[in-house]
């Protein structure tokens, strides 16, 4: 027996699988820190300054003291918010000798949890001094999200922004509108890592596509804390091994 094709349903079809897919190639955590903040652009944290805050507290090691981010959490946060930060928190705890601790009348520097609807996360980057906010909201209000904006507030950057990410990732016939710039913050840091909590998801024209083989998904795809890279490079950049263990 011979079976016709209904063309109509055929194109039909091939539509639905054609939207199904973009439309879960854009269902993807987005950062909203401005790449301004990530490298040396005019554009500057805080308003009225007179330089790109974040870039040049990357260059003067600005970074949290003795490794210790004093933080407070904003009424807006809710029960299940506030259990999602202290599984963020006890990530870096159990990975790294940086410690968050509650904030105490006599601290200046200290970094404020907010929920914001308008963005998915954001954070300022570094320790820029004052009150500086790590943001999250819409449908991301959850441990890997929190994780990644606080690994901005400790100085980490997006990996898939690295300078050389031309060899790992592969954006061809992507809008340039659409692709992050590689950002000239540092020169390239180790192995790259498409398992980092700073790596946005592949497989679409934000963080682009593996171009190694045996790499499949990145970023939050892959965990949702911290890699074994992330890890390694905050405890370079905090000089854990010269620290107290502070209980680990």
């Amino acid at each position: 027996m011979v079976y016709k094709t209904n063309k109509k349903v055929v194109v039909f079809c091939s539509v639905i699988v054609f939207i199904f897919h973009l439309t879960s190639a854009t269902d993807i955590f987005t950062c909203e820190t401005p790449d301004a903040w990530l490298s040396a652009d005019s554009s500057f944290q805080r308003p009225g300054s007179s330089e790109n805050v974040a870039y040049l507290n990357t260059l003067r090691g600005m970074r949290w003291l003795d490794g210790k981010v004093k933080y407070t959490l904003d009424r807006s946060l809710n029960h299940h918010d506030k259990q999602e930060v202290s599984k963020a928190m006890a990530e870096y705890h159990a990975k790294t000798c940086v410690r968050f601790e509650p904030k105490q009348s006599s601290d200046p520097d200290y970094v404020n949890i907010e929920i914001d609807n308008s963005v998915c996360g954001v954070a300022q980057v570094c320790r820029i001094g004052g009150k500086q906010f790590a943001r999250i909201g819409k449908n991301c209000r959850s441990m890997p999200t929190i994780v990644h904006e606080l690994g901005h507030t400790l100085c980490l950057h997006h990996e898939h922004q690295r300078m050389d990410r031309h060899k790992y990732l592969n954006f061809r016939d992507c809008p340039e509108d659409s692709v992050h710039p590689k950002i000239p913050y540092s020169t390239p840091s180790g192995l790259y890592d498409y398992q980092s909590i700073m790596h946005y998801q592949c497989n679409s024209c934000k963080a682009g596509w593996p171009t190694q083989p045996d790499v499949q998904k990145c970023g939050m795809d892959v965990n949702n804390g911290l890699s074994v890279l992330d890890a390694d490079h905050i405890n370079e950049m905090y000089n854990c091994q010269g620290m107290p263990s502070a209980g680990l």
